[in-house]
């Protein structure tokens, strides 16, 4: 076998491949004598047709055959023999077969650049520090009242108001034919939340209970649903119920429901946790500077199949697609890439600092995982388990925060800046 490696990139390398006549002569032979047996050809016993009939009645198929085992098997010689690790399935192209003759072929493939670190330590960040303010606290204390309210019904003869709960049936129809998800009952609405369509909303406003209403919805030219997109529909809407939501009193009482003493050890409570969210947000930002930081001191090129992948992430995690967001696909790449970018240099990292995850951090990041979806425990523990890919990718997931982490712990801060 001969190898010839050309560097397209710094990511990318591409290999010609020469696999030596003797491998393609013993592969084609192979292949055609697997056939010999099988295939069955008038005026022949099976398995007794001449060989050089089979090759010529079935010469594309033999073809197929050998270069489907050949090419996988030498392009991983080839890749074992020069020391390249892919990233994702490599390119075959320019095949060159004849049955008497080497076989040629290019493989291109994608390999992680080589990242070499700068100082990564004492990194300079700007520190900002914005207080919880009175007004906070407040706005805090109107959250839990809105939580601990209740809905009332409200008169018959009441009009549908602004800030209104109200219980609606409705059926959506284009063109006579039922919208997708269309028909709801017993609906809950938010008048003024912006819950459903604006003409909806505005059709309800002043509507008593027991009435019906008829309104026209235009449908958005981009929506999801291409068989609607850009044509009217037709609501039939029943108004049910109407119901106003009633606070309680922010009073000692209140602060007792809630398992507090008094008012102000609730407003003390309610600052406090403020103050840890904002700090808690206030160091999500530093890293953030941090991780850009990191990214402008290692200039190098991420592999373009690694941002494709990360790219997809980001687009099923904001429900979009290609064809339909094309207007935020480049901005999403650029993320996607500074994200790839920031991955690499902190495995970089990690791995010369000597950081690692401990089985102990990889069970509770398994539990901390699990508890955003909702099942039990044990089910993600089984579930990561039974895919080694998640696991390793919830371990590199862990070590890069652990990296991170590590480095946000050197970091210099200029002098606080509190906001006027």
């Amino acid at each position: 076998m001969k190898i010839q490696v050309k560097e397209i990139s710094s990511v990318k390398r591409s290999l010609r491949v020469e696999v030596p006549q003797e491998a393609v002569s013993h592969e084609f032979h192979h292949a055609s004598g697997h056939l010999q047996k099988d295939v069955r050809l008038s005026g022949f016993r099976p398995g007794k047709a001449p060989r050089s009939l089979i090759i010529k009645k079935y010469e594309e198929a033999i073809r197929e055959e050998v270069l489907r085992k050949l090419i996988p098997e030498y392009c991983q010689k080839a890749l074992d023999e020069v020391r390249l690790s892919p990233i994702g399935v490599p390119i075959i192209e320019n095949i060159d077969f004849k049955k008497d003759a080497p076989l040629f072929f290019t493989a291109l493939v994608d390999i992680l650049p080589e990242i070499k670190l700068a100082n990564y330590t004492g990194i300079i960040l700007s520190k900002k520090n914005i207080p919880v303010t009175q007004e906070d606290v407040e706005k805090g204390l109107a959250v839990l009242q809105d939580q601990q309210g209740y809905l009332e019904g409200l008169p018959d003869d009441h009009g549908i108001a602004l800030s209104d709960y109200v219980i609606i049936d409705f059926i959506g129809e284009v063109s006579g034919k039922a919208l997708p998800g269309g028909k709801k009952k017993d609906y809950p609405v938010e008048i003024g939340s912006k819950g459903i369509r604006p003409e909806i909303e505005a059709a309800l406003l002043g509507r008593k209970k027991g009435e019906s209403v008829s309104v026209n919805v235009s449908i958005p030219i981009d929506d999801s649903e291409k068989e609607i997109a850009g044509k009217i529909a037709q609501y039939e809407i029943d108004i049910k119920e109407i119901k106003t939501k009633r606070l309680p009193a922010l009073d000692e009482e209140f602060a007792k429901d809630l398992g507090l003493p008094s008012l102000p050890a609730l407003r003390e409570k309610v600052q406090g946790s403020l103050t840890a969210e904002r700090k808690k947000m206030e160091e999500q930002s530093e890293k953030n500077q941090l991780m850009d930081r990191l990214i402008a001191l290692h200039p190098f090129e991420a592999p373009s199949p690694m941002i494709e992948r990360e790219l997809r992430v980001l687009l099923q995690q904001m429900r979009m697609t290609v064809e339909s967001d094309k207007a935020h696909v480049a901005e999403l790449s650029a993320v996607a890439e500074n994200r790839v970018k920031g991955s690499l240099i902190l495995a970089a990292i990690a791995e010369k600092e000597k950081i690692e995850v401990s089985n102990d951090e990889l069970a509770e990041a398994i539990v901390g995982t699990t508890r955003n979806t909702g099942v039990s425990i044990e089910k993600g523990r089984k579930e990561f388990l039974k895919n080694p890919d998640a696991l390793r990718g919830l371990k590199e997931m862990t070590l890069a925060g652990k990296t991170l982490n590590w480095v946000y712990s050197t970091a210099q801060f200029e002098p606080l800046l509190t906001p006027p």
